[in-house]
């Protein structure tokens, strides 16, 4: 199953495999999200070290090594994440923390979309149509 984790920041690229391959480290929200390994990739090295934010899609895999075992994201791709995402992102945790009575309308209403606050799953942003329409419609963005 192939997953895709948005807005994240790539951190220690190296090139391994004489070139051929990335290895590097991946930060979610200010988070470490594990080791990356992208097969194919070292010729995309200078683009992927600017500083910003990736979308990856990639696969969770095992990673044995000289005896040990660890998760690896084996990435398939990587694209140029939409620095939006990011910024919404960060509203949305801004508008969290507020009392619920006091949280703008467009917040509430993609809180409530997620389920978030009703002992529900844990769901990504990706999955709300309205934060969908926040990233691609400027004016609703505005709004936000």
């Amino acid at each position: 199953m192939t997953l895709l984790l948005a807005g994240c920041e790539l951190a220690e690229l190296n090139t391994v495999g004489d070139g051929k391959h990335l290895r590097f480290r991946v930060r979610d929200d200010g988070r470490d999200s594990g080791s990356a390994i992208a097969f194919r990739r070292g010729p995309s090295l200078d683009r992927l070290r600017r500083v910003g934010h990736y979308d990856l899609a990639f696969r969770l895999e095992a990673n044995q090594w000289n005896g040990t075992v660890a998760p690896q994201l084996n990435v398939r791709e990587v694209f140029d994440g939409d620095e939006r995402y990011v910024e919404r992102r960060e509203w949305l945790k801004a508008e969290w923390r507020k009392e619920p009575d006091s949280r703008d309308p467009a917040a509430a209403a993609i809180f409530g979309e997620l389920g978030l606050g009703e002992g529900g799953g844990r769901r990504h942003l990706l999955e709300s149509e309205r934060f969908l329409e926040l990233l691609s419609d400027p004016g609703l963005a505005e709004a936000a």
